[in-house]
C-alpha cells in the first residue's frame, strides 16, 4: 500500500472515531440525565429504583470503556498520518495494549501496560511500529495459556529504546 493511501485510511478511521465519541457523549448525557431524574424521585414514587441504578453504572461503566476503546483508534489512526514521527513509547504501549485486549480476553489472556517514568521517545514510521508490536502481542497472546499475562514495558537499554 502506498503512503497516500494508507493516509486515507487513517483519515477515514479519524473520521469514524469522531462520530463515535459524538454518539457516546450522547449516552453519557442521556445517562446523566436519568441520574439526575432518579435523584430527584422519592424512593416510594420510583419502582425498581435499585435496578435502574444499576443499569445506569453499567452504562456509565461501558460508555467509559468505548470511549477509551475510541480513543486509542483514533490515535492509531492518526498514526497513519505521518511516514516519519516522534512515537513516545508509554503512549504506544499503552494503545497497544487497549487495541489488542479482545484477542487477550478471547484467550482468557490479560494483557495489560507498564509506563517506565521517562519512558524515550523514538523517531520512526508511527503505523509500522504499532503494527509490528501487535503482531508481537498477537503471537504471544496466542501462545499463551489460559490464565497468564502479558506485560509491555517501554524501558532502555544504554542508547537504545526496548519494550
Amino acid at each position: 500500500m502506498e503512503q497516500k493511501e494508507i493516509a486515507l485510511i487513517g483519515r477515514i478511521s479519524a473520521a469514524v472515531t469522531h462520530e463515535m465519541r459524538n454518539v457516546l457523549a450522547i449516552i453519557r448525557e442521556s445517562s446523566g440525565l436519568m441520574e439526575d431524574i432518579l435523584a430527584l424521585s422519592e424512593e416510594s414514587s420510583f419502582p425498581h429504583r435499585d435496578k435502574f441504578a444499576n443499569a445506569l453504572g453499567k452504562i456509565e461503566k461501558h460508555v467509559r470503556r468505548g470511549d477509551e476503546i475510541v480513543t486509542q483508534f483514533n490515535s492509531f489512526a492518526h498514526s497513519m498520518d505521518q511516514p516519519q514521527d516522534r512515537v513516545e513509547l508509554n503512549e504506544l504501549v499503552s494503545q497497544v495494549v487497549v487495541l489488542m485486549q479482545r484477542f487477550a480476553r478471547s484467550r482468557e489472556v490479560t494483557l495489560s501496560a507498564e509506563p517506565l517514568d521517562g519512558a524515550p521517545s523514538v523517531d520512526t514510521n508511527p503505523i509500522r511500529l504499532i503494527l509490528a508490536l501487535a503482531a508481537c502481542v498477537e503471537q504471544f497472546v496466542n501462545h499463551a495459556a489460559s490464565g497468564e499475562a502479558i506485560v509491555l514495558r517501554p524501558d532502555k537499554d544504554n542508547d537504545r529504546a526496548v519494550i
